[in-house]
């Protein structure tokens, strides 16, 4: 008995696939009915606070430097909705 092939579906977002059989993530962005993600923090959040975690791991400063800088980060900034 021949193999089916399943049938192609695309998507903006994915591309297409012939591995795609049932309804995925990229058809629901493509009609606009994801959920937003809670998305309030700053545009430079990961990175102002990834480099302050960047220092901490390298040992270049402490954990209570640590968390100096992360509260000096949020003190700084307002969060906005997206």
């Amino acid at each position: 008995m021949k193999k089916q092939r399943p049938e192609k579906k695309s998507c903006k977002i994915l591309g297409e696939s012939k591995f795609l059989k049932t309804p995925h993530a990229g058809k629901y962005a493509d009609e606009g009915a994801m959920i937003d993600n809670y998305n309030y923090n700053p545009d430079d959040h990961i990175s102002m606070v990834g480099a302050s975690m960047q220092k901490y791991l390298a040992g270049v400063i402490d954990r209570e430097e640590l968390a100096d800088e992360i509260q000096k980060y949020w003190f700084s900034v307002t969060p906005v909705e997206h």
